[in-house]
C-alpha cells in the first residue's frame, strides 16, 4: 500500500505493508537525517482535513 507523508511543503510517498512500517521508514530516512525533532505525525484521525493514509509532520514537543 502507498502512504503519503507531508513535511513542510514536500510530499513523500512510501510503499509498505502497513502505515507503521511506512512511518518507521520516514522517521529513519528523512526525519532523523534532517534532524527534524521534536515533532509528531498527525493523520486523518487527528485532523479530518488530512486525507486518509496521509500524515503531516508538525514540529514541537507534544508529550511533555
Amino acid at each position: 500500500m502507498k502512504y503519503t507523508f507531508i513535511i513542510d511543503d514536500k510530499k513523500y510517498e512510501v510503499e509498505a505493508n502497513d502505515y507503521g512500517k511506512a512511518m518507521v521508514k520516514m522517521n529513519r530516512e528523512v526525519v532523523d537525517k534532517q534532524n527534524l525533532h521534536p515533532m509528531a505525525w498527525f493523520g486523518n484521525d487527528d485532523d479530518k482535513s488530512i486525507p486518509v493514509n496521509t500524515w503531516k509532520l508538525v514540529r514541537g514537543n507534544f508529550y511533555d
